[in-house]
Parts: structure tokens; sequence; C-alpha cells
């Protein structure tokens, strides 16, 4: 899976039908969509974005998408995260 299209392809119908294994499908897209992707922060926040804005342009809203939307925006918060500095007040608490 290398593109953003496969990506979705893998798992829009079943979100869009929220089928009970969407979620996982979902999240396993996502996993092999990543390995494509050189393992360095910015490269996988960048295509982490690509796939966001991708996936809310197809507007789906189940359960199951909503999963999925907040799975994308997770890991893009996990590694814009882990590339921050502490703040001062976090090293003097």
């Amino acid at each position: 899976m290398t593109t953003i299209p496969e990506c979705l392809a893998a798992f829009s119908v079943a979100a869009m039908m929220n089928t009970p294994d969407a979620a996982a499908r979902g999240s396993a897209a996502i996993d092999a969509y990543l390995t494509c992707v050189e393992d360095v922060p910015r490269r996988r926040l960048a295509a982490l974005h690509e796939l966001h804005a991708a996936y809310l342009e197809l507007s789906l809203d189940s359960a199951a998408a909503v999963a999925i939307r907040a799975d994308i925006e997770n890991r893009i918060a996990a590694i814009a995260g882990a590339g921050q500095a502490p703040k001062a007040a976090d090293r003097h608490a």
C-alpha cells in the first residue's frame, strides 16, 4: 500500500457502512501505509497530515469513521509531541 488512495480504499467502505471491523481495518491500513514512508518523524508527520486531509474529504460520519479519524489525529499528535522540547514550566515542576 503505497498511496493515500490505496490506504483509503482499504477501509473507507467499511467505515462508511460502520462495520464492526472498520476501525481495525483503518488502523491496519494506516500501519501498512506508514511502512512505505521513511521512518523519519517529519516525513511520517507529513504523510499523516496528507492522509488526514484526504480522509476528511471523504466526509464520513459513522462511529467507525470517527474512530479512524481519531486514530490518525492521535498518531499526528504523538509524532508532533515527540519533537517538542520541554517548556520552562515543565522543567521546573
